[in-house]
């Protein structure tokens, strides 16, 4: 299996030296925010170096529901904070709360729907095997989130759980890498099982919406020339006036903002990672593709 190896970095790793970290590295996730209204203080600075050097991108949100946060506004502030995705940029939801005295799975989902309804790309889900042993994942695996696994353990020695297969896992926490720390510091050291091109189809893709197709104008035919004696101003038949009765029938078009919305959501679908699906990937994107219709009212 085709594996890359990369890492993922927030305030504690300090200045990265990028024009050196870039040759030493497949990906880059970079902690964005935490909670509501914190954003990591490297985040501005590692995104925009990040796209300037052309790392393969990706960043994450550090879940806070033992602060009794709604799903929804962490992931509004989420969204906020990272600004406009550009093409392949992954997205990931952190969750190793403190404790768990809440429905787990229904708020992670929760976090996730929402970061897919409003982008049409969906997140990974960062999980320890203790989290993927304890709780019922089931409508998250259902719904297409991949697994982001840490174990310190050989791959295949790996519990998945529901998933089945994992599509990242951190294997360690102190991994030295030249451009961080100056080499002798610990970093995060992840593997994602494919290479460059399967990692960016996880992230965000641009909607390629096609310009609606114009009818060919149809030229009027040339009128017959009037006769000399006819006066210009002669008021037309009243037969020739429209009715006043007759009115339109009602439109059956959708809004271009929902269309643009719905088609995103469609693309985000079937461009999005089957690998880890198996055998019953085509149900399950079938399902998503009917599911996103039926929300939609069409």
């Amino acid at each position: 299996m085709a594996l890359i190896v990369g890492h993922d970095i927030s305030k504690w790793q300090g200045d990265v030296d990028f024009p050196v970290y870039k040759n030493n590295t497949n990906f880059l996730i970079i902690k964005a925010t935490e909670g509501n209204g914190f954003t990591d203080q490297k985040f501005s600075r590692n995104q925009i170096e990040s796209r300037n050097h052309g790392i393969p991108l990706g960043y994450y949100h550090f879940a806070r529901p033992d602060l009794k946060n709604l799903p929804e506004v962490e992931a509004a502030w989420f969204l906020k904070v990272i600004g406009t995705l550009r093409e392949g940029e992954v997205l990931c939801l952190d969750y190793e709360p403190a404790s768990n005295p809440f429905d787990v799975v229904d708020w992670c989902k929760r976090w996730l729907d929402y970061v897919f309804a409003k982008t049409g790309c969906k997140p990974l889900i960062y999980l320890n095997q203790s989290q993927v042993r304890n709780f019922n994942w089931k409508q998250v695996v259902d719904a297409g989130y991949a697994l982001w696994l840490a174990a310190y353990i050989p791959t295949e020695q790996a519990f998945t759980g529901q998933w089945g297969s994992m599509a990242m896992q951190q294997w360690t926490s102190s991994q030295k890498v030249p451009g961080i720390l100056n080499g002798i510091g610990n970093v995060d050291g992840n593997y994602f099982f494919g290479d460059v091109n399967q990692f960016k189809k996880y992230g965000f893709h641009i909607p390629v919406i096609p310009s609606p197709s114009k009818s060919p104008s149809i030229s009027p035919s040339p009128s017959k020339s009037q006769s000399p004696s006819q006066s210009p101003s002669v008021s037309p038949s009243s037969s020739a006036s429209p009715s006043p009765s007759a009115s339109p029938s009602p439109s059956m078009e959708i809004p271009p903002e929902q269309c643009e919305v719905v088609l995103a959501k469609l693309i985000a679908v079937i461009r999005g990672p089957w690998w880890w699906f198996g055998s019953n990937g085509w149900y399950r994107k079938l399902a998503d593709l009917k599911r996103i219709l039926y929300e939609s009212n069409i």
